[in-house]
């Protein structure tokens, strides 16, 4: 076993031991049932709900209590709902910028440049936010393995894959949305191709899972397969 693999069977000890399996979801909206379904399918122990419009933010709650309150949850699990922005931008606040008439819009974004902002029929609307790192996020609750990260950010997503500390936090999957990476629909991106490129060899299966969105996952049981010395076919 080398060096990587004694890295990789350390973690996977970590995943199999009796921890607090944990969820992030980082531009939550009003909630997806697909998320509810795998954090009661998988009997997620933290669930963390991430969004900058605050009344989104509400309705993600609610959402999510009527979701659980028609099923038996037998184990620990525990909810956080956090109001702020999460960017590599080094500043406390932020502008949102909300398409008006809808006030839990899922095109809220801190680029008033994107044409679903700066083109929309009603205009928009400004409100100031806190604004976090991702590692922030993670030391505040103290997790070096994240089961599910799911991010949706529109426009933000680059900065904040590009932000984790992967040395130090291990997530297990890992959704982000690549269609806006450099700019509105700058997903022809060499630094795009580069985060595919490192995540693979970090020994990520790398697929795209939705027309916008690449989905990773982490082997824990890889392994090389090749032999040098085994005849060629």
């Amino acid at each position: 076993m080398n060096s990587y693999q004694q890295y990789l069977q350390s973690i996977k000890n970590k995943v199999e031991s009796n921890r607090t399996t944990c969820l992030i979801q980082i531009g939550s909206n009003v909630g997806d049932e697909y998320i509810f379904n795998l954090i009661y399918n998988k009997k997620i122990n933290l669930c963390i709900f991430i969004d900058a419009n605050v009344k989104a933010l509400e309705e993600c709650r609610k959402n999510i209590s009527e979701f659980i309150s028609t099923k038996k949850i037998d184990w620990d699990i525990e909810y956080e709902y956090i109001n702020c922005a999460i960017s590599d931008i080094k500043s406390p606040e932020l502008e949102l910028n909300i398409p008006t008439g809808n006030d839990v819009s899922a095109h809220g974004s801190i680029y008033n440049k994107f044409p679903t902002i700066s083109d929309h029929e009603h205009g928009y609307e400004t409100i100031k936010v806190q604004n976090f790192t991702i590692s922030d996020i993670f030391n505040q609750y103290n997790l070096s393995i994240i089961d599910y990260l799911f991010i949706d950010v529109e426009g933000c997503d680059k900065g904040i894959v590009n932000s984790i500390d992967w040395k130090n936090n291990c997530v297990l999957n890992i959704k982000f949305e690549f269609s806006h990476w450099d700019g509105w629909q700058g997903y022809d991106s060499d630094n795009l191709r580069r985060t595919i490129f490192m995540l693979m060899m970090d020994k990520y299966k790398v697929y795209q899972s939705s027309a916008t969105d690449i989905s990773a996952t982490k082997i824990l049981d890889w392994t090389e397969d090749y032999n040098d010395n085994k005849e060629r076919q």
